[in-house]
């Protein structure tokens, strides 16, 4: 488009007028600009429509461009889809309209731009658009304004964003120019024009986008005219930083010629410290990220006798690829450099100026650092602390650069969390996600059991970068008393691996590793006799244990290179291995203790280690969460289902020779895929799939195939235990799957184990594990109600109540009583009787849940399941009352208020089951639940309002009367509620010879909480569960003769159907109520129809 706008064809003065104001409020563009002639709006609209080459494959782009359509959602798996506009625009002022109907927005609707790299497709449920670095946009569902997958505000301003609802028609004003977007609607302009300012910094051509969720929507684009002018300057409040997705700032391997880089990356360090002090400039391997700041702490100090001036750093538009290194990098006369030196800021050998505070006086441990500003400017900064001077706008794209010189021998980079994440915190109240899902971000809890070197270390051991860097001192001198021991006990499954940073060609042997039950008594070597018993090492090929070789391994340590890795684990079943370059060297020793830490020898030529980024393994896999693929593309789903279909099918073939073989692919495909991907969607999709091709009976037969070939193998065991593990994982995630897995025969499998063990199970021992998992996976299956009704008639109850009585392990306790809460019925209530340790316990847990900030889980178990386990155990009133004393509604409280709609909804009704006439006052006297539970009755969620008045109602009531509970039905209260439903039914003209009022019943908030009823009970053959129709009032009809065989009444599943008024007299007319695809069933007279048993009316 040049600078001249056409006019558009067909419009009147007054939309010119407003489409002036319009192009004013972005641009600044004179009215009488729209009046002239040339191109056709619909030329335009195309032009610049919706994208058919660029959007997801789930979005329908018709009209030329002018529409986009989001077609049915997959058949697998709920996804957001994106489209992008046909032009991206680098300068000048565009405006264009979005037509969105309100109805059509689903969860997740947003309008903005994005660049042509920014993702089209994602798997579940989220504010696609302004979930990265290179989008940005208005969720109108949720009214916030997002970038790089933060909320960057509530949107618009001065509005209530509960209930305020963007009007259909959306403008939207991008002023490339100054890099703002603005949104108008309704005639009103909303926060004085500027919705986000800072676009400029993203750097690349933005396009109109939006993202949508909901299924059939269809959303219009109107363009409306472009103007390359300069506006005012906009008020910077809502400015985007251009942070981007950033892992830390590394050295770039090229370097000086005396430099060293170790440590991944992160230190930098000079060869020859006393003979030479240049030589060792050494640049990022990354350019300077705005906001992200670069800082190193000194390491490493020689006296000053020995060398004069130290540490200096600065900045320097000079590739370090491309860089010839000069001796000290003040001489630099290539490109454009700034250093910090000695007290002097120095550009291309020119002093510029007096810094204040001298680089030379730094001590060892200090730190010293720089940041490239949002605005383009460099600030240093020493001890955290900024300098008041620094570079003013230096141009181009810049690294930091150290030399370490003189005194300075070593430094270590300190990845500094940025701005942004200290601007805007990853929490589920900063996310762009939804509350329930659970985000990626490292909790502070994580991040301080990360795996370090124990300050407690041999005396001639230096520790460095945070304690994961250990340097021997003196190693020309010395080759011992340099011992290292991991800062805590090792976790089941989880790998103490390090990195040969520095080794030399002198002494007689190379490093030890192993590991020691405490205590951690320091000696000269682990080859010593001291402790003998309690620690295992490799030892050059050996594996020693009290002095004796118990093994050999195919690698000897004394073959170690710099770089090498090298690591030490205790399984979960007790048996030790050692890894090497990554690879499993097999089982070295068996029965270890249960508390180990991990120890390094760092003997003879190994010099200096480092700590791999050990983390923990996942029990439930036995891999590395750094080894786990992720799925992010539709394309990644299909050829995980092709692998996880392949396991299954490998499972089939029950040969001894590959039970090794089925091991390894159900870790890989099944295990490592379900912790390496926290999509709740995707989880279940996958659980769901192996329900589908037939997996749960497959699962059975090999679980008893494995306990046929004898567990006590290895590799057998190790087998077993994946399949345990996978079965748990995703029965937890896919109720269809638990479902599957219960008709196939698992409980009767476990059944057998829990009888077998119940008398004799070693805690730490192959025993106590397949309980453990046997409970937990019985725990998911009887959620499914077709399990339940199967458990009923097994001995599955007999099997798990020992494991109730208090001599257990508090763990299986708890999982026996959680289990058989769902099982047990109103006849049984004394199955679930519990004493005070063990409701304790369970709500110690609830309350490790709640306060677990990112996935709300301890021990595996959600805070909603012991919350639903606490309602069902509350139907014993010395549970009850047990439950209220040991503090549970504070947790149930406070997961109502930080929690997602699931969550809140399982404590409300937990709270609901607990409250009764002897526990009313102890509950009520709970801090902020009566303001919280107030609160939530003004929920835009139907389900958690109606929860929140259900409590309400229960304590105004005062539940001064106890009444029987059971099945809903016979109680003849008509409150003013069905009087209103009776007054509307009668309007629909419906005649009394359908009706038998012998079943009439209203279920509103209040009469449902003076019956006692439950929120779900269990009818039909086979068993399902249905939930009351909370809100509504019953009207029963009479049903018709032919219903009478079928037993429609009693062996018929129940569920609800909605309809309009106008269609009540037309579904009444046949007496029967057909889905789709009904019609060939009733015509082969399998099925008659789904007979309507009542009418239930709402007034709300």
């Amino acid at each position: 488009m040049g600078n001249e706008l056409d006019r558009p064809m067909g419009r009147t003065d007054r939309e010119i007028e407003t489409l002036a104001a319009l192009m004013a409020l972005g641009g600044n563009l004179d009215a009488s600009r729209l009046r002239q002639g040339g191109q056709s709006s619909g030329d335009l609209e195309v032009e610049h429509g919706w994208d058919p080459d660029d959007c997801s494959k789930s979005m329908k782009v018709l009209e030329n461009g002018k529409v986009v359509e989001r077609s049915a959602l997959s058949v697998l798996l709920p996804t957001t889809d994106a489209v992008r506009g046909k032009k991206g625009y680098r300068m000048g002022t565009h405006i264009w309209e979005i037509h969105w109907p309100v109805d059509q927005r689903g969860s997740n609707a947003v309008v903005g731009v994005s660049t042509y790299g920014s993702p089209l497709k994602h798997i579940g449920y989220s504010s696609l658009v302004g979930s990265n670095d290179e989008s940005v946009g208005w969720d109108l569902s949720r009214n916030v304004l997002l970038y790089n997958d933060c909320i960057m505000r509530r949107y618009p301003d001065g509005k209530s964003h509960n209930t305020f609802k963007a009007p259909e028609v959306i403008t939207v004003i991008l002023n490339m120019t100054l890099g703002t977007i603005s949104f108008k609607g309704g005639g009103e302009r909303y926060d004085d024009g500027v919705a986000l300012s800072g676009l400029k910094k993203i750097g690349k051509p933005l396009c109109p986008t939006i993202s949508a969720t909901k299924d059939g929507c269809k959303v219009r684009i109107r363009y409306m005219g472009d103007r390359e002018r300069v506006s005012p300057q906009p008020s910077p409040r809502s400015s985007i930083p251009t942070f981007t997705t950033f892992t830390g700032y590394k050295f770039n391997s090229k370097s000086g010629s005396e430099i060293m880089i170790t440590n991944g990356g992160l230190t930098a360090g000079r060869k020859r410290p006393l003979q030479e002090y240049k030589n060792g400039v050494v640049l990022t391997a990354q350019p300077l990220q705005p906001g992200r700041m670069f800082e190193v702490q000194i390491d490493k100090k020689i006296a000053k006798s020995a060398a004069t001036g130290s540490l200096e750093i600065g900045v320097t538009t000079n590739n370090p690829n491309e860089l010839d290194f000069p001796n000290i990098m003040t001489e630099c006369t290539e490109g454009k450099t700034w250093m910090y030196s000695g007290s002097t800021l120095v550009e291309n050998g020119e002093e510029r100026c007096e810094m204040g505070t001298d680089m030379d006086a730094l001590k060892l441990g200090d730190k010293v650092g720089l940041m490239l500003t949002i605005n383009g400017n460099v600030k240093f900064y020493i001890n955290g602390e900024p300098l008041k001077l620094g570079i003013k706008g230096p141009p181009g794209t810049l690294y930091a650069v150290v030399d370490v010189y003189g005194q300075t021998t070593q430094v270590t980079i300190q990845n500094v969390p940025s701005v942004a994440s200290q601007v805007f915190p990853t929490t589920p109240q900063a996310k762009a996600a939804k509350p329930d899902e659970p985000t990626s971000t490292p909790t502070s809890s994580a991040r301080s059991s990360q795996l370090t070197f124990h300050r407690k270390c041999g005396k001639n051991i230096t520790l460095q970068n945070d304690n994961r860097t250990a340097e021997r001192n003196k190693f020309t001198e010395v080759a011992d008393e340099a011992i290292v021991f991991s800062s805590r006990p090792l976790k089941p499954n989880e790998l103490f691996e390090i990195t040969i940073d520095r080794s030399v060609n002198k002494w007689d042997g190379h490093l030890k590793l192993g590991v020691i039950n405490p205590p951690l008594e320091l000696v000269s070597g682990l080859s010593t006799e001291h402790n003998a018993a309690g620690k295992w090492y490799w030892t050059a090929s050996r594996v020693v244990h009290k002095g004796d070789s118990i093994k050999k391994l195919e690698y000897s340590l004394n073959d170690l290179k710099d770089g090498s890795k090298v690591g030490v684990m205790r399984k979960l079943d007790g048996s030790l291995h050692f890894f090497f370059n990554g690879r499993d060297l097999g089982v070295a020793a068996t029965d270890l203790p249960q508390t180990v830490h991990g120890v390094v020898d760092v003997y003879g030529d190994t010099v200096q280690v480092s700590m791999s980024g050990s983390e923990a393994d996942d029990a439930s896999s036995g891999v590395s969460p750094q080894r786990e693929a992720q799925v992010k593309t539709e394309s990644d789903v299909h050829t995980l289902l092709d692998k996880v279909k392949e396991t299954v099918d490998l499972m089939r073939n029950k040969r001894s020779s590959i039970i090794g073989l089925v091991g390894s692919a159900i870790v890989h495909n099944l295990n490592v895929v379900y912790n390496a991907n926290r999509n709740k969607q995707l989880r279940q999709a996958l659980g769901d799939f192996l329900a589908d091709i037939g997996a749960g009976k497959v699962i059975v037969e090999y679980l008893q195939f494995l306990r046929e070939s004898g567990i006590q193998d290895d590799t057998t065991w190790q087998t077993y235990d994946a399949l345990h593990n996978a079965c748990l994982n995703y029965t937890d995630a896919s109720l269809k799957l638990a479902t599957e897995l219960g008709k196939a025969g698992i409980v009767l499998l476990f059944v057998e184990d829990l009888n077998k063990f119940k008398e004799n199970y070693v805690k730490g021992k192959k025993s106590y594990d397949i309980l453990l998992s046997a409970l937990s996976i019985l725990h998911n299956c009887v959620k499914a109600s077709e399990v339940r009704h199967m458990l009923l008639k097994s001995d599955v109850v007999n099997a798990i109540k020992p494991y109730t009585l208090v001599n257990n392990d508090d763990l299986l306790i708890m999982i026996s009583l959680l289990t058989l809460s769902y099982i047990a019925d109103s006849g049984q209530r004394h199955l679930i009787q519990a004493n005070e340790d063990s409701i304790g316990f369970i709500v110690k847990h609830l309350k490790e849940a709640v306060n677990e900030p990112t996935t709300h889980q301890s021990k595996g178990f959600h805070a909603y399941e012991i919350a639903t386990g606490l309602a069902q155990l509350a139907g014993h009133p010395s549970n009850r009352k047990l439950i209220v004393n040991k503090g549970a509604v504070q947790w149930l409280t406070q997961l109502m208020k930080i929690g997602s709609d699931t969550e809140i909804e399982c404590a409300a009704n937990a709270i609901w089951s607990l409250t009764s006439a002897d526990s009313l006052d102890s509950v009520k006297r709970t801090p902020e639940l009566l303001k919280t539970v107030l609160a939530l009755e003004g929920s835009r969620n139907e389900s958690v309002k109606a929860a929140a008045k259900r409590i309400n109602i229960k304590f105004q009531a005062g539940m001064m009367q106890q009444m029987p509970s059971g099945m809903p039905g016979g109680m003849k209260i008509e409150c003013d509620y069905q009087k209103s439903c009776k007054l509307f039914l009668k309007s629909l003209d419906i005649p009394e010879t359908y009706f038998s009022s012998k079943y009439d019943l209203c279920y509103c908030t209040s009469c449902h909480a003076e019956r006692k009823d439950t929120l779900y009970y269990t009818r039909g053959k086979p068993p399902r569960d249905y939930g009351l129709p909370i809100g509504w009032c019953r009207f029963s009809f009479k049903l018709p003769p032919k219903a009478e065989p079928l037993k429609a009444d009693a062996e018929w599943h129940r569920a609800y159907h909605g309809t309009k008024k106008e269609s009540i007299h037309k579904v009444l007319q046949t007496g029967e109520l057909l889905i789709p695809g009904i019609d060939d069933l009733i015509k082969s007279n399998v099925h008659r129809g789904n007979y309507l048993r009542s009418v239930y009316i709402s007034v709300l």
